[in-house]
């Protein structure tokens, strides 16, 4: 699937699965799911996850190195969401990050960043990051790997086996693809008008 199919299907999911009217969470919420939808791709040196990761490690390795200077980030930064001020900064859950994308751009496409074990990795390090945000970055995360499934370009479901799956029923780009991600943009649309009304 292309990427803007992830990005709506992750985005839909999410805002079907978790109830929220609260426009701050929808907004960040959405935002951290389509992240998550897309990040599985950074096993691909093309794609715009791959590109996107390299820049948050470095502002994330900045962050660690400014930070002690100052010894906290600037409160008014945070307060400005109650959502953001939750950010935890854990060295083990960032270094958890920073091995997920290590291993991710260095791994075959589809393989681990679309494994159990890929999907549970990060998973663990936004519970620990950001506990109250990381659903809507999980949710649209694991529908990565679900729709790569319908491609013809089989998955790598557990590094515990080398079989791959796949459904075969369309290509990247073709017209299920196509149809998929109006369906997602269009249900996204009105989610959100339920949300928010």
């Amino acid at each position: 699937m292309l990427g803007k199919t992830h990005i709506a299907v992750g985005a839909a999911t999410a805002l079907t699965l978790l109830g929220t009217n609260d426009v701050s969470t929808i907004t960040l919420g959405t935002t951290l799911a389509a992240v998550g939808a897309t990040l599985a791709d950074v096993d691909t040196k093309e794609s715009k996850a791959a590109k996107g990761l390299a820049n948050t490690a470095l502002i994330i390795l900045v962050a660690l190195v400014v930070a002690p200077v100052f010894k906290t980030i600037p409160s008014d930064l945070l307060n400005k969401s109650t959502l953001l001020s939750s950010i935890n900064l854990n060295p083990i859950a960032i270094a958890m990050a920073v091995g997920y994308g290590i291993i991710g751009v260095t791994s075959d496409h589809r393989g681990f960043t679309h494994t159990i074990e890929g999907t549970l990795l990060i998973s663990l390090a936004m519970v620990l990051i950001i506990p109250r945000l990381a659903p809507w970055f999980i949710i649209g995360y694991i529908t990565h790997p679900i729709i790569d499934l319908l491609n013809y370009k089989p998955v790598r479901l557990t590094m515990f086996s080398k079989k791959r799956f796949a459904l075969k029923l369309c290509h990247a780009g073709g017209p299920v693809d196509k149809v998929i991600r109006i369906l997602a943009i269009v249900w996204t649309v009105i989610m959100l008008g339920f949300r928010i009304a």
